[in-house]
């Protein structure tokens, strides 16, 4: 993932890499590290270093230890109003760049009052009753209706529960 990083972002046409690209790859270096230590899921590890990847391409490739607070209000509000981000993508964004100034830079980021907010939409969860679960789970047959009763019951994640079922197939293999 690292290694992607560097070949995508920081200019493959240079012959030389910039004291700021070997700043930026030291400070990418850190976040792997810091959202491994912490144990995050694999999917918010390329979630966090894709916005890092975005934040850097934004800062225009100043050193990240030279970007302060204006500049993370100026990379959100850009997502907010040019982008035009969902709320719950530009909060994504927030959450990744907060963990890069708190464990990678120790910096704090400071007030972010006067960010252009993406705005929320509402939409009702759809609900199905009773009988239309029933008539769902009926017609499903096998492995399928396992993992969709699971699902359903247990509240998981469709990832969960395939990765539930690969861990089941391992554990049915070493038998």
């Amino acid at each position: 993932m690292f290694m992607l990083f560097m070949r995508r972002h920081l200019s493959p046409q240079k012959n030389h890499i910039t004291n700021s690209d070997n700043c930026w790859k030291d400070a990418m270096g850190q976040m792997l590290k810091m959202v491994r230590l912490r144990q995050l899921s694999i999917r918010t590890e390329r979630t966090y270093l894709n916005w890092i990847c975005s934040y850097h391409r934004f800062s225009k490739s100043h050193s990240p230890y030279e970007l302060d607070t204006d500049q993370v209000k100026h990379f959100l509000t850009h997502l907010a109003a040019e982008r035009r981000v969902a709320a719950a993508t530009q909060n994504q964004a927030l959450n990744a760049i907060l963990f890069f100034y708190r464990f990678v830079l120790d910096k704090d980021i400071g007030d972010l009052a006067n960010v252009v907010r993406a705005k929320r939409t509402r939409r009702l969860p759809v609900v199905l009753t009773l009988s239309e679960i029933n008539n769902l789970m009926e017609r499903l047959c096998g492995i399928y209706q396992l993992m969709a009763r699971l699902i359903y019951g247990a509240g998981l994640r469709l990832s969960e529960c395939l990765k539930l079922g690969s861990r089941i197939s391992i554990l049915n293999a070493t038998e």
